[in-house]
């Protein structure tokens, strides 16, 4: 079995078919902190609380925690883009740092 990062040949079939398939690993629809948006291989995730800033709740950092954890083998994401919807995003005493 292939793992993440190891190369394989593709054909651009394969690659439009996984494009449009949805994740067997990631159920996007199971979050309630979150929107998505999906371009290709790029998956923008927002924090979508902007009555609370986005504060990073319980409930935030449960799915932030979740999602990490699922993406790390999901084959048809490459980039992800954190963000959040509203004028501010992270207010919260969490810091994210890479």
């Amino acid at each position: 079995m292939a793992r993440r990062g190891d190369a394989r040949a593709f054909s651009i079939d394969t690659i439009r078919a996984r494009d449009v398939v949805p994740s067997p690993v990631v159920d996007l629809s199971t979050y309630k902190t979150f929107r998505f948006e999906r371009e290709g291989r790029l998956l923008r995730a927002s924090f979508n609380q902007p009555e609370t800033l986005n504060a990073i709740d319980r409930v935030a950092h449960e799915e932030l925690a979740r999602f990490f954890t699922e993406l790390a083998v999901d084959p048809l994401t490459d980039v992800v883009i954190l963000s959040g919807v509203g004028r501010a995003c992270y207010a919260a005493r969490y810091r994210f740092s890479i």
